[in-house]
């Protein structure tokens, strides 16, 4: 019997895996607007600061692992995962410590330091999770990850919304989600992380390690810069003024948008691109990479529409105007335009120009919260997050680097793990 499989076959079981990737998505989507529906505002408020928390920190602490990872060489996998997590083992003691040193001063940000501890931990986890299926190309276990993820997380969110209501109910559900969704997809996985840290744990100080530590230090600093520049948009809100419920909607119904194509559609362009450029395939990078590209705009585009209509249904009173409506659209469109393409310059080994673009963005952001307020601040969001997207696609369409190793990929090894498998 031939160990290959029938082309109509792949499609068909392609087809499913994004599907069921779909309809996880659409339970997301759900889950997102149970606490405003249920009106539990105390606990979307309280959400903000660890969620914030550890999306600044849980891709920095483990070294751009999920962005680094895709482009590493075979011989490098261990290493990269090891460090990863001895990175996110550490960030998270970091912050335990900082929330027990607050303890005294302030009970209730102590509270917050701990929560953002554990997801921060919890979501490095799972992208680091999402990076590793992504290199293996195990489409069907992100899809199950994600079914599992999406039922949990409404199913958490009804709880603590409507049963068992608690001002930390949606933390608690944020952190099992993640943990969860991490878990069972490094169970259908070869390099499950955490075996590899622990076969590496006496070894993490050697040179192999601090050589690949060095060499990552660029694409974190990008990364942690980066996601500081999306962070400060949420903690924008409270300057706004009458702006805050119009933000407050565009803000999630982005992030929402955002997670449908970084967490679904995202990891199928990553594949092709990742693949080539091991394989030192300029031609292909560059056409799977304008293929994301022109995805992204378009669903930017559905975005926008979604957004403006989401905000002129939800709030009403005299600021509703051309202007501010004009201004959530564009900052939607300059969230989403290059959504599926994000990773693609460290991929490509561009982590230099990518180190630039997010030390101007998050600086440009800073200065407008700092020096700005209500619809002033609003406008300026919106411009610079459009003008700082449009600056990042020449980054994208850069050819690989030529210190990206070039390595057969999958691995012979990987694809005889793969065949017995099946």
């Amino acid at each position: 019997m031939s160990n290959g499989v029938h082309p109509v076959i792949g499609l068909v079981r392609k087809f499913r895996s994004y599907g069921l990737s779909g309809i996880a998505q659409a339970m997301n989507f759900v889950a997102m607007l149970i606490p405003i529906l249920g009106r539990q505002m105390d606990q979307l408020t309280y959400l903000v600061v660890p969620l914030a928390l550890s999306g600044l920190l849980c891709r920095a602490v483990t070294f751009a692992y999920p962005g680094r990872y895709l482009a590493v060489p075979d011989s490098l996998v261990r290493t990269a995962s090891s460090t990863a997590f001895a990175g996110l083992l550490t960030g998270t003691a970091v912050l335990l410590v900082a929330a027990a040193a607050l303890s005294g001063p302030s009970d209730y940000w102590a509270g917050v330091v701990a929560w953002g501890a554990l997801l921060t931990f919890t979501h490095g986890m799972y992208f680091a999770a999402v990076a590793v299926v992504t290199r293996e190309r195990r489409i069907d276990v992100y899809a199950r990850a994600r079914i599992v993820y999406g039922v949990i997380n409404i199913t958490g969110t009804l709880i603590v919304v409507f049963l068992v209501p608690f001002r930390e109910g949606l933390v608690v559900v944020a952190g099992t989600i993640t943990l969860v969704g991490a878990t069972v997809m490094l169970a259908g996985t070869t390099d499950r992380i955490i075996p590899a840290f622990v076969r590496d744990v006496t070894s993490l100080f050697d040179r192999g390690h601090r050589r690949y530590l060095a060499l990552s230090l660029r694409a974190t600093g990008a990364q942690l810069l980066t996601d500081l520049a999306f962070q400060i948009q949420a903690f924008a809100t409270p300057f706004l003024g009458a702006y805050q419920e119009m933000w407050a909607v565009a803000l999630r119904l982005t992030g929402g948008f955002s997670g449908l194509a970084q967490q679904v559609v995202a990891p199928g362009f990553e594949m092709k691109i990742s693949d080539a450029v091991r394989r030192g395939d300029p031609g292909t990078v560059r056409r799977w990479t304008l293929r994301g590209l022109w995805s992204s705009v378009v669903l930017a585009f559905f975005s926008a529409v979604v957004v403006v209509a989401a905000v002129v249904f939800a709030a009403d009173g005299p600021d509703v105007t051309a202007r501010t409506l004009l201004c959530l659209g564009v900052f939607t469109l300059g969230s989403l335009v290059t959504s599926l393409v994000t990773k693609v310059p460290y991929i490509t080994g561009r982590d230099s120009l990518c180190l630039v673009w997010s030390v101007i963005r998050p600086t440009i952001l800073g200065v407008s919260l700092l020096t700005l307020s209500d619809g002033p601040l609003l406008t300026a969001i919106a411009v610079a997050q459009l003008v700082s997207a449009a600056a990042f696609v020449p980054l994208v369409l850069l050819p690989p680097a030529d210190t990206v190793p070039h390595t057969p990929s999958p691995s012979r090894e990987r694809k005889s793990t793969w065949k017995a498998r099946r």
